[in-house]
């Protein structure tokens, strides 16, 4: 069974040409014949060419491709504002591929600042954008790269609303982070989501401090935690697993034996991040965040996906000194007032 965790995501580049040829081909063949007729659909792909891609490629159009061990399964093409293209192969469509290509698009293109993002869907891509919270502009025929006329949409997804920002004029200060990795099977080979952690911290600037994967016991759990809080070169802890509502899922019930103070608003802000990404199914985690000791705590789930969203939409904000008009960095030195 395909799931996100086995898929693998990484830039375009021009000698993915062939790969993505037989992928845009084989996407627009099955759902184009579907959504159109098969002499649109076969007017539709007519003129792809492997070198074609690498050629829009050095004129400025950024690809991102979904993979499944060496094979493209999946790829979204892009230009600063617009989606260009999202392809997914025919074997690994209703997996999120799509949903997690547009997701991680969205957030490349909104990295500088919120902007409203464009896009001319064909018909097999209306539900996937609607879903995403495009809305429909107008509906035209455009004449297709063989030559026959085809319906597309044309779609617009406003600006998102944010009243923080972050401020050029102050000087970034890495925070030493460390990652906890909660599981009775993974290990540091099959580890993706501390993977997906470590490689943000880093990516962002920050110290990567330590790194761990414990059982889903509370003791074992509770003294990691606590080797952590206690060591003055540690300023935050992140984990990841273990916030479900199965027995073994206990990291929360051992975070918050710890808890000094809980950050409630943590969890109502991961939820509503979360619910654009998955929807209902947010509804099983139990995401929090916490302080112990002058050490900030928040517990994540356990997969790749719910690790970006806590990152990308939060703590990747929340732990940058620059965030206005208030983030966690600043408060650290009054964690411990009496």
């Amino acid at each position: 069974m395909t799931t996100l965790d086995t898929i693998t995501f990484r830039p375009g580049r021009p000698e993915d040409g062939e790969a993505l040829l037989r992928l845009h081909t084989r996407a627009i063949l099955t759902a184009g014949a579907d959504a159109y007729s098969p002499e649109v659909a076969e007017s539709w792909r007519k003129g792809l060419t492997a070198e074609g891609y690498g050629r829009v490629m050095e004129q400025g159009e950024s690809f991102e491709l979904a993979c499944s061990g060496e094979r493209v399964v999946g790829f979204c093409s892009t230009k600063p504002g617009e989606i260009m293209g999202l392809y997914v192969d025919p074997d690994y469509m209703r997996h999120g591929v799509a949903t997690e290509l547009l997701s991680r698009a969205e957030k490349r293109l909104l990295a500088n600042g919120p902007i409203s993002l464009k896009v001319t869907a064909s018909r097999p891509a209306l539900a996937l954008y609607s879903h995403a919270g495009f809305a429909e502009r107008r509906r035209y025929l455009k004449r297709s790269r063989g030559g026959l006329e085809m319906e597309v949409i044309e779609m617009e997804k406003p600006a998102p609303k944010t009243g923080g920002r972050i401020d050029p004029a102050r000087t970034f200060i890495p925070v030493a982070i460390a990652v906890l990795t909660v599981s009775d099977t993974r290990d540091a080979s099959t580890d993706k989501s501390g993977a997906t952690l470590a490689d943000r911290i880093k990516g962002a600037g920050h110290v990567l401090a330590a790194r761990a994967i414990v059982k889903d016991d509370v003791r074992a759990i509770v003294s990691q935690l606590k080797i952590w809080i206690e060591d003055p070169k540690i300023d935050c802890v992140i984990s990841t697993g273990g916030t479900g509502l199965t027995g073994r899922d206990v990291t929360v019930e051992a975070m918050r034996s710890l808890f000094e103070k809980e950050i409630d608003g943590f969890s109502v802000i991961f939820h509503q991040v979360s619910y654009g990404t998955i929807g209902l199914s947010t509804i099983q985690s139990r995401a929090c965040a916490g302080v112990a000791k002058g050490t900030f705590l928040f517990a994540l789930p356990g997969s790749p996906g719910a690790c970006r969203d806590g990152w990308d939409h939060i703590l990747k904000f929340q732990l940058d000194n620059r965030y206005r008009p208030c983030n966690f960095v600043e408060i650290m030195p009054r964690l411990m007032e009496k």
